[in-house]
């Protein structure tokens, strides 16, 4: 019976945590491909599980991910880079895997060195090493609104195409009515806390058992 319950209790844990992930991109799901020529040097790899991406030296990585950028649409992800500084970090959204500097309207930077000249672009923030891990909660349909068929993650450093690294993670789409949260429940599942009210229930048997 306390094998059992033990086993219950693991299973519970482990589905808590998936629920709680369900929402983010796991990167481990997809095929990650050089964007338009434009994998320069370096490399990109997952960690965390598949829900981080990290970039290093001089990368645009692209994963098939059909998306709609409606008018309420919110993108959050968590960043850092670490290393020398570079001259672009962010996301964009695109259909054809043809890179253009002049029409980087569907592009969202977060920060870099080099984000002074870019003038069609949507620069958010102005990161430079040193800052950490940055949450960002983005209303992207306010800058931008289409469908797309891939999602690009950028690292870009032509003048030193090594010594950067960039790290996206938990990245997640909602509305501005339904706001995106690091614990999504999953509508067809219990919440996080039923379940781990369930576990505590469950936790409390197994010592009334045992000290009986």
């Amino acid at each position: 019976m306390k094998l059992f319950l033990k086993t219950v209790l693991g299973a519970l844990l482990i589905s808590a945590t998936a629920i709680a992930n369900a929402a983010f991109i796991n990167f481990d799901s997809y095929n990650i491909t050089g964007y338009a020529s434009q994998d320069k040097a370096g490399s990109a790899y997952t960690e965390d599980s598949g829900y981080t991406l990290t970039l290093e030296g001089n990368q645009w990585v692209d994963i098939d991910f059909n998306s709609t950028i409606a008018s309420d649409t919110v993108i959050s992800f968590t960043f850092i880079a670490t290393g020398l500084n570079a001259e672009l970090y962010g996301i964009a959204f695109d259909n054809d895997n043809s890179y253009s500097f002049a029409a980087m309207n569907e592009f969202i930077f977060v920060g870099g060195s080099q984000t002074g000249e870019i003038t069609s672009a949507n620069t958010v923030d102005s990161y430079a090493i040193g800052d950490g891990a940055v949450t960002y909660n983005i209303a992207v349909g306010d800058l931008f609104t289409g469908t797309f068929d891939r999602i690009v993650f950028i690292l870009d450093n032509d003048d030193n195409e090594s010594g950067s690294i960039a790290s996206f993670s938990n990245i997640e789409f909602c509305t501005t009515s339904s706001p995106c949260s690091t614990s999504v429940v999953d509508v067809n599942a219990p919440s996080n806390l039923g379940v781990v009210g369930i576990i505590f229930i469950l936790a409390a048997f197994v010592r009334r058992r045992i000290s009986s």
